[in-house]
C-alpha cells in the first residue's frame, strides 16, 4: 500500500515538473549554460591541493629525485610508482606539503604500504611502518588544532615499487575519509580555507543542479516529440543520455595527443606514409640498415637483426634495401589516411571518438525502431559503457573498427531476412571484406554471417536467392578485403598469398591453448561486465531461445560470441581487447534480458524505471578504472630527449622506438629481444661512424635487456653512464671507455 502511494506521487509530481517545463525550454537551456558555467569557473579557480611527492631511484632518498609530482591523491599501485622511478630495483618516495584541519578535534591517520612508511605530523614522528614487509596497514590518532599542519610522508621499497595508501578522517564525527582539498603544497591561509570548504558543498550542489537541469531539458523535449512513450521509459532515456553525454565527453577530454610505442604508432605512421606516398604505400626507407648489416663480420641470424633494427609496429623485410614495412593490414591506414592527409597528424586522434559518437547513435536508432527505447538503451549501454570500448576509444586502435564492422555486416544481412533486398548483401560483404582488411582475425565473424544468410533461405526456401546472396555478399567482401589485401602484399612481398605478419610475430592456432585460452577470455568478461552483466545477457539469451520469433536472433549472437571466443582461446597471443567484435552480439542478448524484465514490471512505473536505470547505468559504473584510461605522453618525451642528443645520435630502447622517430627524427632500435653479439657488432659500428649512442630505459623490457646485455658482455658498468631522466625514464649514454659518475640532471 504505502509503495503504492509514493509510486503515485512520484508519478504526480513528475508529470507536473514536466507539464510546467514545457513552456520553459528556453528558461531550462539558459540554466543549463549557467551552470555549465559556473562549474568551469570555480574548477579554474580552484587553487592547488595535494603533496609534493619526489620520487628517488634508490632505497636513500638521496640525490636528485627521478621525478616531481603534485599528488592529489595518495594511492599508487606498483606500475604507476614503477614508472616514475624509472623501473628501478630500489626505490624511495617522500611527499610533503601541509594538512588544514577544519577544526581543533583528534583525527586518525593510515597508511597502506608495500614496504616501509614513515609519517611526520610538524616535525614529530606520528606512524613507524617501517622495514620490508608485504602489504601491511598502520594507523595512529591524535589531536590537531585548527589550521596548518606540516606532513611528511616517507615510503621505501627495496624490493620494486608496491602499492601506497594514505588516508585521514576526523575520528569523533565523521567515519568518510577526509576529502583531498585538505591537503596543500603550501600554508593555506583562512581565507583560501573557508574558498575550499565552501566550494566543497557548493560545487556539487551546482554540478547536481546542471544535471537536473539537463535532464528536464531532455525529457522535456523528448516528451514533446515523442508523446507516445511512457513516462518510466523517457526518464529512463534521459539518465541513459546524461550517462552517454558523460561518456562522450570524457572520451573527447582523455583522447591521447601523442601515440604510444606500439600499434598505435604504426598506424598512425602507416597513414602518415600512405598520405604521402599514395594508397598502399606504408613503407620507409631506413639508409643506416644496409650499413649496419654490411659492418657485421659475421652476419646475425636473421631473427635478431630484424627484431634489433625494427622499430615497434613495423619489421625489416629487405635489410639489403634497408626497407622497413608495417606488419599490419592496410584497413587500418585506409581508415585513418584520409583524416591525417587532409587536416594534419593530429586529426587522427578525432577519428576513432568520433567513429564511437555515430556508433552509439546508430546502436541507438536501430535499437528503438527494432524495440523500443528500453531495448535501445541496454543495448547501447552493454557495447559502449565499459572499460574495454573506452580504452581503445581514446587510443588509434583497430579494435573499435573491428567492432563497427562486424556489427554493420552482421545488421545487414539480419535486415536481408525480414526484408530482403540486393543491397543488403552487397554492404554487409563491404563491410566484411573491410573488416577484415582492418584485422585479419575479424575472419571469425563469417560463422554468424554464414548463419544469417542460411536464416535468410529458411525464410522463403528459395535456392536460387540464396545462391544470388550469398554470390553478392562473397564478391563483395573479395573486392573490398581479399583484392585490396592481394595487391598490397603482392606490392610488398611479391606474392598475393603471405600474411604481414612474420613467423616471429604470428600467433598460433594450437588446441593446446585452449584450455589457458578459454580461462583468460571468461575472466576477461567478468572483469568487464561483471556478474550481473553476464547474468542478464545469460537471461536474455534464455528469454530468445524461448520465443520463437526470437529464437534466430538467440541462436546468430551467440554463434557470434562464440565463435570469437573459442577462435582467440585457440590463440596463442591473448589480449583483452581482441573479443571487442563479439560485444554487439552480447550487447543485443543483454537488452532482451533488460526490456523482458521492463515487461515484467510494466504495471509498477517506478519499480520499472529503477529496474531500466540499473541496467542502464551498471556497466557504465562497473569500468572502474575507464578515467584512467589514456596513452603516455610520448611526443613530450620525443621532444625533450632532442634537445639532450647530439645531432648525430641513435637511441637503444623499446616502446618509444617508433615514437622517436616519429616525433624527434631520432634513428632509433629496439634493445629488446636481440642478443649481446648482435648488439655488440651494432654499437661498433655506430662508434666508427661517430655517432653517439643512448640507451633509453622505457619500459620494463627495456630495463631487463639492459641488465642482461651487462651480463653478456655486450657493454658493461664502466661504458655507460646515466645523464638524465626525462619523464622518469633512465637515458644512458654510451661512451666506450670508463667514465666518472655524473649528476642527473
Amino acid at each position: 500500500m504505502r509503495f503504492s502511494v509514493i509510486e503515485t506521487a512520484a508519478r504526480t509530481i513528475v508529470e507536473k515538473i514536466l507539464f510546467v517545463c514545457r513552456t520553459r525550454i528556453v528558461l531550462l537551456a539558459a540554466c543549463v549554460l549557467a551552470c555549465l558555467g559556473l562549474v568551469l569557473g570555480l574548477k579554474t579557480l580552484s587553487p592547488k591541493h595535494g603533496l609534493t611527492g619526489r620520487y628517488f631511484a634508490n632505497a636513500s632518498w638521496s640525490g636528485p629525485p627521478a621525478a616531481t609530482a603534485l599528488d592529489p591523491v595518495l594511492h599508487f599501485e606498483k606500475s604507476a610508482a614503477a614508472e616514475r622511478t624509472g623501473f628501478s630495483e630500489s626505490s624511495s618516495v617522500e611527499w610533503e606539503g601541509f594538512v588544514y584541519a577544519p577544526k581543533s578535534s583528534a583525527y586518525r591517520f593510515t597508511v597502506t604500504s608495500d614496504g616501509g612508511a614513515w609519517v611526520y605530523l610538524d616535525g614529530v614522528p606520528l606512524i613507524d611502518n617501517g622495514g620490508i614487509h608485504p602489504a601491511g596497514m598502520a594507523e595512529k590518532e591524535t589531536e590537531l588544532s585548527r589550521g596548518n599542519h606540516r606532513l611528511l610522508i616517507k615510503y621505501l621499497d627495496t624490493g620494486g615499487p608496491g602499492p601506497f595508501d594514505f588516508r585521514w578522517r576526523e575520528t569523533k564525527t565523521s567515519k568518510a575519509l577526509m576529502p583531498r582539498l585538505y591537503l596543500y603544497p603550501k600554508p593555506a591561509g583562512l581565507g583560501l580555507f573557508v574558498f575550499d570548504t565552501a566550494l566543497r558543498y557548493f560545487l556539487p550542489a551546482l554540478q547536481a543542479l546542471l544535471c537536473a537541469a539537463g535532464l528536464l531539458l531532455l525529457i522535456t523535449s523528448i516528451r514533446a516529440v515523442l508523446p507516445r512513450w511512457e513516462l518510466a521509459a523517457v526518464l529512463a532515456l534521459g539518465l541513459f543520455l546524461v550517462i552517454a553525454g558523460a561518456y562522450e565527453i570524457d572520451v573527447f577530454l582523455k583522447r591521447s595527443r601523442s601515440v604510444t610505442g606500439c600499434d598505435s604508432y604504426a598506424y598512425l605512421q602507416g597513414a602518415l606514409l600512405m598520405a604521402r606516398d599514395g594508397f598502399f604505400h606504408t613503407e620507409y626507407r631506413d639508409p643506416l640498415i644496409p650499413r649496419i648489416l654490411g659492418s657485421y663480420a659475421t652476419k646475425p641470424a636473421e631473427r635478431q637483426t630484424i627484431f634489433l633494427l625494427s622499430p615497434h609496429g613495423h619489421y625489416v623485410h629487405d635489410l639489403e634495401r634497408g626497407i622497413v614495412y608495417n606488419v599490419f593490414p592496410p584497413g587500418m591506414f585506409i581508415l585513418l589516411y584520409p583524416f591525417v592527409g587532409l587536416f594534419g597528424r593530429s586529426a587522427a586522434f578525432l577519428v576513432l571518438p568520433l567513429l564511437g559518437l555515430a556508433l552509439l547513435a546508430a546502436f541507438f536508432l536501430w535499437g528503438t525502431k527494432k524495440a523500443g527505447p528500453v531495448f535501445s538503451m541496454a543495448l547501447c549501454a552493454a557495447v559502449f559503457f565499459n572499460e574495454q570500448v573506452f580504452g581503445n576509444t581514446v587510443r588509434i586502435m583497430s579494435d573499435l573498427p573491428s567492432l563497427a564492422l562486424i556489427a554493420a555486416s552482421a545488421f545487414l544481412l539480419y535486415r536481408n531476412i525480414g526484408t530482403p533486398r540486393r543491397l543488403y548483401p552487397i554492404l554487409g560483404g563491404i563491410a566484411f571484406g573491410f573488416a577484415v582488411m582492418v584485422r585479419y582475425s575479424n575472419v571469425a565473424g563469417l560463422f554468424p554471417l554464414a548463419y544469417l544468410l542460411w536464416r535468410r533461405y529458411r525464410e522463403d526456401r528459395q535456392p536460387k536467392a540464396l545462391a544470388k546472396d550469398v554470390f553478392a555478399f562473397s564478391a563483395a567482401g573479395v573486392l573490398f578485403g581479399l583484392l585490396p589485401l592481394a595487391f598490397y602484399t603482392m606490392r610488398l612481398f611479391g606474392t598475393a598469398f603471405r600474411l604481414v605478419y612474420e613467423p616471429y610475430n604470428q600467433s598460433r592456432m594450437q588446441w593446446t591453448n585452449l584450455g589457458p585460452g578459454i580461462s583468460f577470455y571468461a575472466k576477461t568478461l567478468v572483469q568487464t561486465f561483471g556478474p550481473f552483466g553476464l547474468a542478464l545477457m545469460a537471461f536474455g539469451l534464455a528469454v530468445c531461445l524461448a520465443r520463437r520469433s526470437t529464437r534466430p536472433a538467440g541462436l546468430a549472437c551467440s554463434l557470434g560470441f562464440l565463435s570469437f571466443f573459442i577462435f582467440y582461446a585457440l590463440n596463442s597471443i591473448q589480449q583483452e581487447r581482441y573479443l571487442l567484435p563479439a560485444f554487439p552480439f552480447l550487447a543485443v542478448l543483454s537488452a532482451y534480458g533488460v526490456q523482458a524484465l521492463a515487461k515484467a514490471v510494466n504495471r509498477s512505473f517506478l519499480l520499472k524505471f529503477l529496474i531500466i536505470a540499473a541496467c542502464v547505468g551498471y556497466p557504465f559504473l562497473y569500468s572502474k578504472d575507464r578515467y584512467f584510461v589514456g596513452s603516455f605522453k610520448d611526443e613530450e618525451v620525443s621532444l625533450k630527449l632532442q634537445k639532450i642528443v647530439e645531432a648525430k645520435s641513435v637511441v637503444f630502447c623499446d616502446d618509444l622506438s617508433g615514437p622517436l622517430r616519429l616525433y624527434a627524427g631520432l634513428p632509433a632500435y629496439r634493445l629488446a629481444w636481440t642478443d649481446g653479439p648482435t648488439l655488440e657488432a651494432t654499437l661498433s659500428f655506430f662508434v666508427e661512424q661517430g655517432y653517439s649512442i643512448y640507451f633509453l630505459l622505457d619500459t620494463r623490457m627495456a630495463a631487463d635487456s639492459f641488465e642482461d646485455m651487462i651480463r653478456q658482455g655486450a657493454i658493461s658498468q664502466e661504458t655507460v653512464r646515466l645523464v638524465s631522466k626525462p619523464y622518469g625514464f633512465p637515458l644512458y649514454r654510451f661512451t666506450g671507455k670508463s667514465a666518472p659518475a655524473q649528476p642527473v640532471k
